[in-house]
């Protein structure tokens, strides 16, 4: 199977039977080693293009809350102290999705402060859990919004 498909690389690279004699074992082994290594990359790049295309892998409807949607309840919201660069007041509005098992989805920056604040605001958000939002007494997943601030 390895020699079959040594000569079927070789071919491909136009080196024939005669050609493919002449080189050592070693030279045989790297040989395949580049092309395995090239087709595992060719693998990858289309199996990452793939999955470029497809749909999102949400799996629920996200509702507003409003009307018979109840609002998620906070279990845990902490918010650290901000990062040690921040010398100025700042603010930053999130939008998110409590999903139906309570956990933050699809944090998103409706309005941005620095790089670096906007990061410690999405972080602190993406690791709250709630208590998820319900409709008929079944979760259900909402979009909510909020703003982290920083002060001097």
């Amino acid at each position: 199977m390895v020699v079959d498909l040594f000569s079927k690389l070789s071919s491909l690279i136009g080196c024939d039977n005669a050609c493919s004699r002449q080189l050592t074992p070693e030279t045989k082994i790297n040989a395949m080693k580049a092309h395995t290594v090239i087709g595992l990359l060719l693998l990858l790049a289309v199996s990452f293009a793939a999955a470029q295309n497809q749909p999102s892998q949400t799996k629920y409807t996200v509702y507003e809350v409003r009307g018979d949607v109840k609002a998620p309840r906070p279990i845990s919201t902490p918010v650290p102290a901000p990062p040690d660069s921040v010398n100025k007041p700042l603010k930053a509005k999130i939008s998110f999705v409590v999903t139906p098992d309570g956990s933050v989805a699809d944090v998103k920056l409706l309005k941005r402060s620095t790089p670096e604040f906007d990061s410690y605001a999405v972080d602190a958000v993406s690791k709250w859990k709630f208590e998820p939002a319900t409709k008929d007494g079944v979760p259900v997943a909402v979009r909510l919004e909020t703003e982290m601030h920083a002060h001097q």
